[in-house]
């Protein structure tokens, strides 16, 4: 919400959270960093100081994997309800055919949502779009 009313206000999230899926949901908001609350002083001093210099500030073993413009809405297309509830029966491992059958469409449609996930996760097959899809948040795994 602040990113809407103020694009240029640099957000740092000072959290106790560490899990991926955390630190994916705070870079789709427009978070440009991201420290856990146990940080010491000199390297939240560190942060910050990036931050106003423009560096993006967050965990070095997935600091590649969070999209680079992470407060560009085009990097997370949004999903629709269809495609999402296909994309939560991929994560559980069912076929094309199960799923068409579980949610009332032909096989073709299935395919075509298949295919439209693929586009708007950047993923080329259908567990990487599961993997990224756990990593960032959108399923979870019951």
């Amino acid at each position: 919400k602040i990113k809407e009313i103020a694009p240029e206000v640099k957000v740092l999230i000072l959290t106790i959270h560490d899990g991926e899926e955390y630190i994916y949901e705070v870079a789709k908001a427009g978070a440009e960093g991201y420290v856990q609350k146990d940080i010491k002083p000199e390297e939240l001093k560190d942060a910050i100081e990036r931050l106003i210099k423009g560096e993006r500030v967050f965990p070095p073993a997935i600091e590649e994997q969070v999209p680079e413009e992470s407060n560009n809405p085009e990097q997370f297309e949004e999903l629709s309800s269809r495609e999402q509830e296909v994309l939560e029966l991929l994560a559980k491992g069912m076929s094309n055919r199960s799923i068409a059958e579980t949610l009332y469409i032909s096989d073709k449609t299935v395919k075509n949502h298949v295919s439209n996930i693929l586009k708007k996760l950047s993923v080329e097959d259908r567990t990487q779009a599961v993997i990224v899809s756990l990593k960032r948040g959108l399923v979870k795994l019951s």
